[in-house]
């Protein structure tokens, strides 16, 4: 599959400025600052979000993992060989690699919400244009319209985001699963364990001779 990185949105442009009638009930300056600030932090946290993704998917691309590189017999063998550093390097890499999995949900889980306010942000735009329509304000609904539409095709992109944190998340997964089924299990049924096994019997005393 190929990856492409993700692209930033453009920051909200203050449109404070436009003209808003007196006696209007929703279409004014006061409203429309008010959701124009709250769309400058939803772009500002999607380019941060954007931003860590392009860092996941560079590391991601010049850190092949293992399970990837490898057969898993070759791995095995690399348990198998004694070698302390070996065995670190690779306990290293299941301990890292779980990590990743654990940033990548918490990622995921902030996106989420994200996703959510940048639906809710789009109905906000939504009613200011209704409410700008009725006022007649053309330049109003025009441009409320148009935050509107880009917060919903915003939400899309985002949704393409999850899918990708979540396709690089089970790639970890994997690369945890392979190295630790790979592991050599200790031998079961050793002669000490098959004595701790058995029903624990009362010693005879000794009798004098």
């Amino acid at each position: 599959m190929k990856w492409h990185w993700v692209t930033f949105t453009i920051a909200a442009v203050c449109l404070s400025t436009l003209p808003f009638p007196s006696n209007s009930a929703h279409c004014d300056a006061k409203t429309w600052n008010s959701i124009l600030k709250s769309q400058k932090q939803i772009d500002h946290s999607y380019n941060f979000h954007a931003t860590r993704f392009n860092q996941l998917l560079k590391h991601h691309s010049t850190q092949p993992l293992l399970h990837q590189t490898f057969e898993e017999q070759d791995i095995t063998a690399l348990w198998r060989a004694g070698n302390p550093q070996s065995q670190q390097k690779l306990s290293m890499q299941i301990e890292a690699s779980q990590q990743v999995i654990q940033a990548i949900e918490e990622e995921l889980l902030a996106i989420s919400q994200l996703q959510h306010d940048v639906l809710l942000q789009a109905g906000e735009w939504q009613g200011m244009s209704e409410h700008c329509a009725l006022e007649q304000r053309t330049a109003n609904v025009a441009v409320s319209h148009n935050y509107g539409q880009s917060n919903r095709l915003l939400g899309k992109s985002i949704e393409q985001l999850k899918g990708k944190l979540t396709l690089i998340q089970r790639r970890y997964e994997q690369e945890v699963e392979t190295l630790v089924n790979a592991k050599p299990r200790p031998l079961q049924g050793s002669l000490s364990d098959a004595a701790a096994d058995q029903p624990q019997q009362q010693v005879p005393l000794k009798r004098q001779p």
